[in-house]
C-alpha cells in the first residue's frame, strides 16, 4: 500500500524536485545522516537511494551535505585540540595520521604497486623445500 502512495506522491517532475529540495534541507540539518532526514520529510530511504542513482545532480547535492558534516566535525576537533582538553592528544595523532601522511605521520609504509607477473623462477637450496614446491606446482597443473 505504501508503495503506491509514494509512487503517486512524486508523479510529476515538479513534485519530485520539490521533494528533493525539502529532503536536501533536512539532510543538511541532520549533518548528512539519512534516517533522521527521511523521518523529517516523510521520505523512504529506498526512494532517496534510487534518486541518487538516477539523478547525478541530486547525488552531488547529497555529497555536499555529507561534506558539511565532515566540516562540522573537523571544526569541533580543532576547537578541542586548541583548548587542549582531555583527549586532544588522540585527536592530534588521528589528524596527523590521516591528513599528514605525506610528512611521515604513518604507522606502516603504504605502497601502491601494480605489477604483471608472467613467469616466476625460484631458486631453492634445500631439497626438502624444493620437493614441497614441486608438489604444489604438480597439484596446480592437475587442476
Amino acid at each position: 500500500m505504501r508503495r503506491n502512495k509514494v509512487a503517486k506522491r512524486y508523479r510529476t517532475a515538479k513534485d519530485r524536485e520539490a521533494a528533493m529540495a525539502d529532503f536536501l534541507i533536512a539532510y543538511e540539518k541532520c549533518l548528512g545522516v539519512l534516517k533522521p532526514a527521511c523521518e523529517m520529510t516523510g521520505m523512504c530511504r529506498k526512494t532517496i537511494w534510487e534518486w541518487r542513482k538516477k539523478y547525478p545532480e541530486f547525488d552531488d547535492a547529497c555529497h555536499e551535505c555529507e561534506e558539511t558534516a565532515v566540516d562540522f566535525v573537523e571544526t569541533s576537533m580543532f576547537k578541542k585540540i586548541d583548548k587542549g582538553g582531555k583527549g586532544s592528544e588522540s585527536l592530534i595523532i588521528f589528524y596527523l595520521k590521516t591528513k599528514a601522511k605525506h610528512r611521515g605521520y604513518i604507522e606502516k609504509q603504504e605502497l601502491d604497486v601494480n605489477a604483471e607477473v608472467k613467469g616466476v623462477t625460484v631458486n631453492v637450496t634445500s631439497p626438502e623445500t624444493a620437493q614441497v614446491l614441486q608438489d604444489i606446482m604438480d597439484k596446480d597443473k592437475k587442476q
